[in-house]
């Protein structure tokens, strides 16, 4: 119970409880997250771009650049200004692990 309760309130919230029955490994197959990172892709380039970013959230009640800016920072291991299936993965796999 310690370990699926993250944030440490005493009780298990709905994010937690699902974070605890993910099947993790096949989440993060190589073939999943292919599929994802190509989901993204929406030009087909091979990398995620900044505006890609905005239009994957653009139904959301995120409107401010900053925010998709930062999530482009965070996995843009080589500051080119897009991501690459190599750098989703290991942003992916970070995130699940």
């Amino acid at each position: 119970m310690k370990s699926i309760d993250v944030d440490r309130s005493g009780s298990i919230d709905y994010n937690e409880f699902l974070a605890a029955t993910i099947d993790k490994d096949k989440l993060t197959s190589k073939q999943n997250l292919e599929v994802a990172f190509k989901t993204f892709d929406r030009d087909g380039s091979g990398k995620i771009s900044l505006s890609e970013i905005k239009c994957i959230f653009d139904n959301s009640k995120v409107k401010d650049d900053k925010i998709f800016e930062s999530m482009l920072k965070e996995a843009d291991d080589n500051d080119d200004g897009e991501i690459s299936l190599e750098e989703f993965k290991t942003l992916m796999l970070k995130f699940f692990s």
